[in-house]
């Protein structure tokens, strides 16, 4: 296994729980830094679903600590990536625990609009993720989550074209969200 940068397109980072269910973890977007764990020599806890056409920049394990002691820029962006996916770990747990489902489904596509916004503001803000990714991330259903995103279409809070999903109205889904803060930086 080596270390990815993701460049471009989006990820699904997954785990499957014993009884067979995936449980999506994290959605990779441009910039992450995938693969890194504390110790090389253990297998990752999670796999790597590519949801769209991707890009990385691949990092060979051995000689990566040598890297990082030679070029400290390239550590202290490590340590901001694995500090914001903390971040993100945990507003994602909050999210999961202690909403309404509703507000489960809100929240997540709002976290990864202004995710994807604020990776380059030039780039397509539409959320490539089906009625499934949707549901492995949060828990729930696929037919709870087809009838939200309908009401949620019906309101025109959201729509659907070309196979993506992409917010109209992120205040207003904000206020169903629950979302009283912006995710990152």
């Amino acid at each position: 296994m080596e270390l990815y940068n993701l460049l471009d397109g989006w990820i699904a980072l997954y785990r499957f729980e014993q009884q067979g269910r995936r449980q999506i973890l994290d959605f990779a977007l441009p910039g992450s830094f995938i693969g890194f764990e504390p110790d090389f020599s253990r297998a990752l806890l999670h796999g790597a679903e590519c949801i769209t056409d991707v890009s990385v920049c691949v990092f060979p394990k051995s000689g990566f600590h040598e890297l990082m002691e030679s070029h400290p820029p390239l550590s202290r962006r490590l340590l901001y990536l694995i500090s914001r996916d903390k971040m993100i770990a945990q507003d994602h747990l909050t999210n999961v625990g202690s909403r309404s489902a509703q507000a489960r489904i809100a929240h997540l596509l709002l976290s990864l609009h202004i995710r994807a916004t604020q990776t380059d503001g030039t780039r397509e803000t539409s959320i490539p993720l089906t009625q499934n990714h949707i549901a492995d991330a949060l828990g729930l259903t696929t037919v709870y989550v087809s009838q939200t995103l309908k009401r949620l279409r019906e309101q025109n809070l959201l729509i659907f074209k070309a196979g993506k999903l992409e917010i109209l109205e992120p205040d207003a889904l904000a206020d169903i969200a629950e979302f009283d803060h912006l995710l990152l930086v």
